[in-house]
């Protein structure tokens, strides 16, 4: 009986599969524009395609819903979602908060590769955080002894602090996010490929410049992880992605 029970909890291996996708920035250019500007209108076209494929990559790790595009952290069947404290306010982050989502994650897992992701518009509330003892309300834990004639603090629990448009604005769920992004797997195939034509704008005698980009990403994870053993104070799952709640 004890070795039928043990056998139940035996690591079980499953299938992750990644289907590249083709992610597309396309820019219409005159041709008084090109005869007009060259080299400086490549070099900043260059640019700006970089940054808004870097913007869709980000987007697509941290939100993306699968299927067609990459699935992101925050639709992973992996996330564990811890709730709010007790009457906390709305709109709030507290270091209970904080202590919670740090005990459910993935235990015996390098440090490496653990961030904390939020937006930054929960950062403010971070520089308020106390934690009470006993009866008194506590030091602030996030600001150094000088208080805010130094700069903040930028890590929590030891990992580095992420600020990221990518994240839900204060309050909402997953706002904040403790991850290890060693366990979101990703592929990519040639680069960012560059493509023209004088047709498809021909009417308006404009060039269209198309960029594609080949990649696909997903957590390692299909769920969370159950300890092997589950002590009285162990929560009952693990995880390489944490978020918190809503706190409406």
């Amino acid at each position: 009986e004890r070795d039928r029970e043990l056998i139940k909890k035996l690591p079980k291996l499953a299938e992750t599969e990644l289907k590249l996708k083709t992610l597309c920035v396309v820019v219409y250019l005159t041709n008084e524009l090109i005869e007009d500007n060259g080299m400086a209108l490549e070099q900043w076209v260059n640019r700006k395609v970089q940054e808004e494929i870097s913007f869709m990559v980000g987007h697509g790790i941290m939100n993306g819903v699968g299927g067609g595009t990459m699935l992101g952290i925050t639709k992973s069947p992996a996330l564990i979602s811890v709730a709010k404290d007790a009457s906390q306010t709305a709109d709030t982050i507290t270091a209970g908060n904080i202590i919670n989502m740090w005990a459910r994650r993935l235990a015996n897992t390098p440090k490496e590769g653990w961030v904390w992701i939020m937006h930054q518009s929960a950062e403010a509330d971070l520089q308020r955080m106390f934690i009470a003892t006993g009866s008194a309300v506590g030091g602030l834990v996030f600001m150094p002894p000088t208080g805010i004639s130094q700069l903040p603090y930028s890590t929590l629990q030891g990992l580095p602090l992420i600020t990221s448009e990518f994240a839900p604005a204060l309050g909402d769920a997953n706002d904040i996010i403790l991850a290890n992004m060693k366990e979101y797997v990703a592929i990519t195939k040639g680069g960012v490929v560059q493509s023209q034509s004088t047709d498809v704008e021909f009417l308006t005698d404009q060039l269209a410049i198309k960029f594609t980009m080949r990649l696909d990403g997903r957590p390692y994870d299909e769920a969370p992880v159950t300890p092997f053993v589950a002590g009285a104070t162990t929560p009952p799952t693990q995880s390489a992605f944490i978020g918190l709640a809503e706190r409406a």
